[in-house]
């Protein structure tokens, strides 16, 4: 993701794509039933419509503090409920799964299987997101070859 404080004229910022985080839930579960029975329908998805439903809220062991003390959240959650705080994505993905609530992952964190199911929150936040490189990178050089593959794979895969 890219570091918007971030500033050194070294270093190159090369965009591979937007990012933004997506609703993860097991097919099984309530929230997806819809989107399994209409095939057609649009998979998005807005805070209101996940408001009553138990959240996995994804969070790392260094952020949690900050998370709940400074007041400010990337991420809507609804206190009066029992929600799930889990550690990693592969964690959270695993409680998603298991039918225990929704989980909000960045998009760049998913990939998809055929037991979940992906949906665009509508008010999610978005940020670049990419790779840093040195601003003389011999293209050459596998570190350049590393990243003209990114960009290959981003382009085609978006």
């Amino acid at each position: 993701m890219k570091d918007a404080r971030f500033d050194d004229s070294n270093i190159v910022f090369k965009k591979l794509a937007d990012n933004s985080f997506i609703c993860v839930v097991a097919k099984s579960h309530e929230i997806a039933k819809s989107f399994m029975e209409n095939k057609n329908m649009t998979r998005e998805i807005t805070t209101e419509e996940l408001w009553t439903y138990r959240q996995i809220l994804n969070i790392p062991p260094y952020l949690l503090k900050s998370f709940y003390s400074r007041g400010y959240r990337i991420l809507p959650v609804n206190d009066e409920l029992d929600n799930i705080i889990c550690s990693s994505t592969p964690e959270a993905l695993g409680l998603a799964l298991a039918g225990l609530g929704y989980t909000m992952v960045p998009e760049h964190h998913f990939t998809e299987r055929d037991d979940l199911i992906a949906l665009e929150w509508k008010e999610s936040p978005h940020s670049d997101f990419g790779i840093y490189y040195h601003s003389n990178l011999d293209k050459h050089s596998g570190t350049g070859k590393f990243v003209k593959a990114c960009a290959n794979y981003y382009s085609l895969n978006r």
